[in-house]
């Protein structure tokens, strides 16, 4: 049998943001690369292989602790489980309901024994639920009275609390049926992320908002594939960006584009949408520009779904941009060329 080796093949243990692209040194592979494994050509970032080491090494230390029987904080017992079958010496032997353990607040425990567990009432009191004397203990979920009225869902609410103490923590709690809010992680309705926030402020208006304290230029969120990194959303001191990839070593190919024709061949209407008839924008139909610079337009014309429901174009303006800028360019060479000719005669 082979030894046991002396050190955890720790990894990537110090979590670090590359100060240029503001991407993590670990990434989670994309879900269809974890389900059908790296293609034979395929080069996997470094970010994958250093998420995929580090989870690996965690794995080892959670097993460890699983087997280990003195450092284990879950499930153990002084010597063995083979006595279960009697109720008192299992509970002892698990740690459960045991004077020794009463204020160990690794395990579930009550003051005599579990046997009145059929009665309600008893029950709630001796697992600590409901009691007056566990009522502001924050170690238990507990409501004010009982859990008998759990079939109404308002009185589940407000009856329903998990709290930690202080504003910090997992907090569920339903105290103020004005406010709407019914769950919340830390002390200002906010999911605390690795980097910034999810805001929940208007039960009918959902926002969603990301914050970086630093006003230096930074990445709030990235969009990958397995190709890597393709786009991301990032803020300076006063402005955001909406970037997708440009950087000429992705690109091949190059020729000159032609984006006079383009330009004239591309209606633009002047129209409302059925939802806002009243408001007037300048906009185009999307086949029509599919026909032309299909690259700038998602879906089909006239599609509809299985239930024959109709499924919408969509639009990326900023893909026009290439040909609008040709155009210009075009257009600006035809100025020229005619300002030149013009002063040409005039000198004539």
């Amino acid at each position: 049998m082979v030894d046991k080796p002396s050190e955890f093949p720790d990894w990537a243990t110090e979590e670090q943001v590359d100060p240029v692209s503001g991407q993590t040194n670990r990434v989670a592979p994309p879900s269809e690369s974890q389900e059908s494994g790296w293609t034979r050509r395929e080069i996997p970032p470094r970010q994958w292989w250093n998420w995929t080491l580090w989870t690996i090494g965690r794995w080892i230390r959670w097993l460890e602790e699983q087997v280990d029987p003195v450092t284990s904080p879950f499930l153990r017992q002084s010597e063995n489980l083979s006595d279960l079958n009697n109720a008192s010496a299992g509970r002892d032997n698990l740690g459960l309901g045991s004077a020794s353990v009463e204020d160990d607040t690794r395990y579930a425990h009550r003051a005599n024994n579990l046997s009145d567990l059929s009665s309600a009432s008893a029950g709630r009191d001796n697992l600590g639920l409901g009691s007056a004397s566990v009522e502001d203990d924050t170690r238990y979920a507990h409501r004010t009275n009982n859990l008998s009225d759990l079939s109404n869902a308002a009185t589940a609410r407000s009856n329903l609390e998990v709290l930690q103490a202080g504003t910090g923590g997992v907090q569920a709690r339903t105290n103020d049926q004005n406010d709407g809010r019914f769950f919340r992680i830390g002390g200002s309705y906010e999911l605390p992320f690795a980097v910034g926030f999810l805001s929940f402020d208007d039960p009918d208006n959902l926002n969603l908002k990301s914050n970086r304290n630093n006003t230096a230029e930074r990445t709030h969120f990235e969009f990958s594939n397995p190709n890597g990194a393709v786009g991301s959303i990032s803020t300076s001191g006063a402005a955001t960006s909406y970037n997708t990839s440009s950087d000429y070593r992705l690109k091949c190919g190059l020729s000159a584009l032609g984006g006079y024709d383009a330009v004239k061949s591309v209606p633009v209407y002047e129209l409302s949408f059925m939802s806002s008839p009243d408001v007037r924008i300048g906009a185009f139909l999307a086949h029509e520009v599919q026909e032309i610079i299909p690259e700038a337009v998602t879906g089909e014309k006239d599609a509809i779904d299985d239930c024959g429901d109709p499924v919408y174009q969509s639009m990326d303006y900023s893909k026009m941009t290439p040909y609008l800028w040709a155009a210009m360019q075009e257009a600006i060479t035809k100025i020229e060329y005619l300002e030149t000719e013009l002063a040409r005669l005039k000198g004539a």
